[in-house]
């Protein structure tokens, strides 16, 4: 905008109003000696971005019933990023991402969560700041700041050479900002308010609490006194005298001039949703957030458990195939996540300005059908103020496969046993172990990380105990494999190929739906022995050590082993993907008629081959959905999704069995010492 052009109030939207709904900000009490107390008494949902705040509200009747529930992000008064001179950001660069901002989601592609206000766009369509807000604990009211000397309105100066010449910084070469009164210019000496005072700051500059003192100037002059609220309060005697209560009731909502979008509000945010989808109870995630300082999130449980949502409702709760399920919707969620990330336009570059997986949400929709809520969902990013300084990359940032990558391991392993702490200790670990001269031996607390860390019963939000179908352990295999390759995207090895990794994730997706709707119950699995869990991680990384040999060597992933005469398959060397166990009662899909016994020693090195195409059949398809998948776009919304009918029957009788390994508990034991 232009900085002569006289900016709007957001106040007449934040009072009841009998012509139209108003805006109510939200506070952390109602209560009116616990808020006079409060230092900033707003609600914010978050505080983890560096530019911005994100605070709750709703729009409400004038009698205050809620209409809808929002989000309102709002630009910071103080901005949390470190001075660098290698890759400044200035003002300018800040105002300009707003107004990207506020073209990517209201133009062409327009998001229908964004509610925008018409006081907020200018003439030429571009976003406009609002004037600085001011709020009184007290009389529950907002206002904008006023001259203490003569009662106008205070404004932001960008003028640099009129700042310059005050010994202050310049609006165009740097993030200070500063409010004067335009119309004391010509009258003497002016006053420069800042928010808050800076070592380097020079003698004479003031701060919020200064300016909130000179108020009660104003109260003494009854013509300017009703610019603020104070001038019909009984409490100005108390405010402005000796006790200064002024100082503990009013508040800057935005000390500047601040730029505000309005959004409505998700449901909850992504990391509470990937844990409950694993099986956390609400109770567990309140007391942890509250122990971390998170009211935003703990209130979106609770508005969850107000709609009567106690905890995440399954289709197979205490069913084998409840990790089929949990699976599928964890990798519906990354697959959106991917889509959302790769089809903007502005990534992020500048380090301080990285993507958060605490910026991403989740809505959840009002069930339609028959399915559960949490199968009904769609992802939103409300993490959008990216690139402030440079054009739109062609291609998206190393950096951002490197987010998403660590994203894929975060819903599939993080835990209560297990945080995002260790799972990177493991990554980082396996990345040098299999890196071009990374032959060091890790230690043996790593190691012993290295065999838990990747276990599929990871999955859920309390894994012991839980004993997964060993005919699914290829699925999570895959599934660890398109993380694998999406951390090496980050790491520019090999090259990305986003069309071949979306439909290797929809192969995945498509086989897990039909083994998860096959027909016919499934047999109870016996817990595992510490023998098998330690064979089974070995296991896995080994298929990580593989897939990084092949990374190496420019191949696409891995590939089937040539087929080998029934005659010499006991001697068949290699260790396949998914692993039978011997021991106990193993589960098996109805169709699959059980193996013929032979001796132990036999047994152990035999390697059934399945019949099918030679390049790449783990990534093919089964089910009555082959060829049929949805691109990323529609992997949120799970609920739209074509599911198998249970009574069809075209899923090849031979899918289970595919690049299967029968050993025994021995053998098993061998294997696991073999890989430490």
């Amino acid at each position: 905008m232009k900085h002569d052009e006289k900016i709007p109030s957001i106040h007449s939207y934040l009072e009841p109003n009998q012509l139209h709904p108003y805006l109510k900000i939200a506070l952390k009490t109602e209560n009116p000696a616990e808020l006079e107390r409060t230092p900033f008494p707003f609600y914010l949902v978050s505080e983890s971005d560096p530019l911005i705040r994100y605070h709750e509200g709703q729009f409400a009747t004038d009698a205050g019933s809620a209409i809808q529930k929002v989000f309102l992000t709002v630009q910071r008064d103080q901005y949390l990023l470190p001075k660098d001179e290698l890759r400044p950001i200035l003002n300018p660069d800040i105002d300009a991402c707003w107004q990207r901002a506020f073209s990517f989601h209201s133009s062409g592609r327009k998001d229908p969560s964004l509610l925008l206000l018409a006081t907020q766009i200018s003439k030429e369509g571009r976003l406009v700041p609002f004037q600085p807000l001011f709020f009184c604990k007290t009389q529950r009211v907002y206002f904008s700041p006023a001259c203490p000397s003569c009662g106008s309105p205070l404004e932001q100066c960008y003028d640099d050479v009129l700042l310059t010449e005050r010994g202050l910084q310049p609006y165009s070469t740097s993030l200070k900002r500063y409010l004067f009164c335009p119309s004391c210019s010509s009258q003497g000496p002016l006053s420069f308010f800042v928010y808050a005072l800076e070592s380097a700051d020079p003698p004479g500059l003031r701060d919020s609490s200064a300016l909130i003192q000179e108020f009660g100037k104003l109260v003494t002059k009854e013509s300017p006194a009703s610019s603020i609220p104070c001038a019909a309060c009984d409490r100005t005697r108390m405010c402005y005298g000796p006790d200064r209560q002024a100082l503990s009731r009013l508040v800057p909502f935005s000390f500047y001039p601040f730029y505000a979008l309005v959004f409505q509000a998700p449901s909850i945010q992504a990391a509470d949703f990937l844990s409950l989808l694993s099986g956390a109870t609400f109770g567990e995630l309140e007391t942890r957030l509250n122990g971390r300082g998170e009211p935003g999130r703990v209130r979106g449980l609770r508005e969850l458990n107000a709609r009567g949502v106690t905890q995440a409702p399954t289709l197979y709760e205490g069913d084998d195939r409840n990790f089929l399920e949990v699976l599928y919707l964890k990798l519906s969620f990354l697959g959106e996540l991917i889509h959302r990330f790769l089809a903007e336009k502005e990534i992020s570059k500048h380090p301080d300005l990285r993507p958060s997986l605490d910026r991403i949400w989740v809505s959840l929709e009002e069930p339609s059908g028959l399915l559960p809520v949490f199968w009904n969902f769609r992802v939103r990013l409300i993490d959008w103020f990216w690139n402030p300084t440079a054009s739109p990359p062609s291609l998206p940032s190393s950096e951002t496969f490197y987010f998403l990558g660590l994203s894929w391991f975060y819903a599939l392993l993080v835990n209560s046993k297990q945080d995002m702490g260790r799972v990177y200790l493991s990554l980082e670990g396996t990345m040098s172990r299999f890196s071009p001269g990374g032959n060091a031996l890790p230690s043996p607390a790593r190691q012993e990380s290295f065999n838990d860390t990747f276990l599929p019963e990871n999955i859920f939000w309390n894994p012991g105990g839980k004993r997964i179908n060993p005919a699914w352990n290829s699925l999570w295999e895959r599934s660890l494999h398109l993380g694998w390759q999406l951390l090496q995207a980050g790491w520019k090895e090999p090259p990305w190929a986003a069309e071949g990794f979306r439909k290797d994730l929809e192969a995945i997706r498509q086989d897990i739906r039909g083994r998860l709707f096959s027909a016919g119950p499934m047999e109870a699995v016996p817990p595992a022995q510490p023998q098998e869990r330690e064979a089974i991680a070995g296991i896995l990384l080994r298929v990580l050590g593989k897939w990084r040999r092949q990374a190496e060597a420019g191949e696409e992933g891995p590939r089937e082993a040539p087929s080998i005469p029934e005659e010499k398959r006991s001697k068949a060397e290699g260790v396949p993907e998914t692993v039978i166990l011997s021991a106990g009662k193993a589960p098996r899909e109805p169709h699959v008629p059980p193996a013929p016994q032979r001796k132990a020693e036999e047994v152990a090195e035999t390697v059934i081959q399945s019949p099918g195409p030679a390049s790449r059949p783990w990534v093919q398809p089964s089910g009555p959905e082959k060829g049929k998948g949805a691109g990323f776009r529609d992997q949120g919304r799970t609920l739209k999704e074509q599911i198998p009918s249970p009574k069809d029957k075209t899923q090849p009788e031979d899918d289970f069995m595919h690049e299967t390994v029968i050993i025994t508990p021995e053998k098993l034991k061998e294997l696991g010492k073999k890989e430490r």
